[in-house]
C-alpha cells in the first residue's frame, strides 16, 4: 500500500511529461505533412540538382 504512494505521483507526473512533449510537437507543426518524409525517399534523386552532376565528370 505504502508503494502507491510512490507509483501514483510518479505515474501522474510522466502522464504531464507526455501531454506537455505532445503539445509541443503539435505546436511547432511537426505533424504538418505526415507524407513529405515518406516520398522523400523515393524522389530523393530527382529533386536534388547536384545528383545529376555527381554522374557527370568533365575532362579538362
Amino acid at each position: 500500500m505504502e508503494s502507491l504512494v510512490l507509483i501514483i505521483p510518479l505515474s501522474l507526473i510522466g502522464l504531464a511529461v507526455t501531454v506537455y512533449i505532445l503539445f509541443k510537437a503539435l505546436k511547432s507543426g511537426q505533424f504538418e505533412d505526415l507524407e513529405k518524409h515518406g516520398w522523400s525517399v523515393v524522389f530523393d534523386d530527382r529533386e536534388r540538382p547536384d545528383a545529376q552532376q555527381q554522374g557527370k565528370q568533365t575532362d579538362e
